[in-house]
């Protein structure tokens, strides 16, 4: 709920209408009388409350209400205008003794309910404690000091200074019987029917402001049952109605949550087994890394093993090759092939003595050959001839004794090296 002082603006610092604002402007005309010059005290005395909707910067009355009981519909007990509640402390202010109590008493049956003990006289009981303890004390100074005004019983016993701090007590303590209007349906649920008389009632303060504030109907009608046998009927009739509607939108809203809902759980699931699919590809691409990784390192370590393998068989070489062994080793291998091709020379040269004393034993066949194709020769160059050859025959002999020489020797060498 939201109070607004009469008088109070309705706009804040920047020109902007405040929400929610609810103002019900009971007091228009105080007249003035002892005690209240200019409305001064009017205006100063406790705000009137309205439950907490948005009113758009209207001001309601009570001729909203086209047949007012004088009573809150919720408690039954009786309300007063602002202008009453005035005049009452006024009253209070001034009486005496006996008639004093008999007025607190009064205004005691109102506020405590004492003849009720339904659940919401029980509640508004505990809520109207403290004003209650207040009328209770201030009925024992009347009875204690009958010849003492309550003005005067409250300043000397209450502390208070004057006559303007004695009213304001008052006024604050009569705060439980004043009248404001309820709006059955809060007027914020869109309510069609929100400004109009069958959506409005009576309330004291209490029921309006400490009870139902901005509560629900069907929630306050839950917590209070009894409220059925103090509102109008029509009215009743009409806000369990609305109850009725709201219950079936309520359900439909309700039907889509669960609709909702269920899409709510599909997408979880269906997130949940995505999440499960990439925590799988993760988990591989981790395994798939870490193979790649092992066989990395394998690798390396491999490639460090074939390093010192080939640096260690390195280091033999060198050290082998300065042995007397590898010396001789690598002779024999190289005489070995200056053999070899010695061996081919001696076969060449034997090959070539041996076609040109085929020439020298039967010269006549193949000069006789020759001279087909060629002119004919004389006697001078065929002996001429035959000398070369033998020439040549000579030089290819002592070429061969040499080479059987060199092989000799090497074979000397090898067997040498061997033993």
């Amino acid at each position: 709920m939201r109070i607004l002082s009469i008088g109070q603006n309705l706009y804040n610092n920047k020109g902007e209408e405040k929400r929610p604002i609810a103002v019900l402007n009971l007091v228009q005309h105080i007249p003035n009388r002892k005690g209240i010059k200019d409305n001064k005290i009017g205006q100063n005395l406790s705000p009137l409350s309205i439950d907490t909707v948005s009113f758009k910067g209207k001001n309601y009355s009570l001729d909203k209400i086209k047949e007012p009981t004088g009573h809150c519909a919720y408690c039954g007990a009786k309300v007063y205008s602002q202008e009453q509640l005035v005049s009452m402390t006024t009253e209070l202010m001034k009486l005496k003794g006996t008639r004093l109590n008999g007025k607190i008493r009064s205004i005691l049956e109102k506020i405590d309910l004492p003849d009720s003990y339904t659940e919401i006289a029980i509640k508004k009981r505990q809520m109207n404690k403290e004003h209650i303890a207040f009328f209770n004390k201030l009925s024992s100074y009347a009875l204690s000091s009958g010849s003492e005004t309550g003005k005067d019983l409250l300043i000397k016993y209450s502390g208070l200074k004057d006559e303007k701090e004695v009213r304001a007590e008052i006024m604050s303590h009569l705060k439980p019987m004043q009248k404001t209007i309820d709006h059955i349906t809060p007027q914020r649920k869109n309510n069609e029917n929100a400004d109009e008389d069958i959506n409005l009632v009576e309330a004291c303060y209490t029921c309006n402001h400490d009870l139902k504030g901005g509560m629900e109907f069907r929630e306050f009608n839950s917590m209070y049952p009894s409220i059925v046998k103090n509102m109008p009927q029509h009215k009743y009739q009409f806000a369990m109605a609305n109850v009725l509607e709201r219950s079936k939108e309520q359900v439909k809203a309700e039907l889509s949550s669960q609709n909702l809902l269920q899409l709510l759980d599909t997408l979880t699931l269906q997130r949940s087994q995505a999440a499960s699919t990439i925590e799988s590809i993760n988990l591989r691409f981790k395994k798939c890394f870490e193979d790649i990784k092992l066989s990395l390192e394998n690798a390396k370590q491999e490639k460090q093993d074939k390093e010192k393998e080939i640096s260690s068989l390195e280091e033999k070489r060198k050290e082998y090759s300065q042995r007397e062994e590898y010396v001789i080793r690598t002779k024999q291998i190289s005489l070995s092939a200056e053999i070899g091709e010695l061996d081919e020379r001696k076969s060449s040269i034997a090959s070539s003595m041996y076609r040109m004393q085929e020439q020298i034993d039967s010269p006549e066949a193949k000069i006789g050959k020759k001279r087909k194709s060629k002119q004919t020769h004389s006697p001078e160059e065929i002996k001429k001839k035959k000398d070369e050859l033998r020439q040549r025959i000579s030089q290819a002999q002592e070429e061969l004794t040499s080479v059987d020489v060199l092989i000799v020797d090497d074979d000397e060498i090898l067997l040498q090296t061997a033993a």
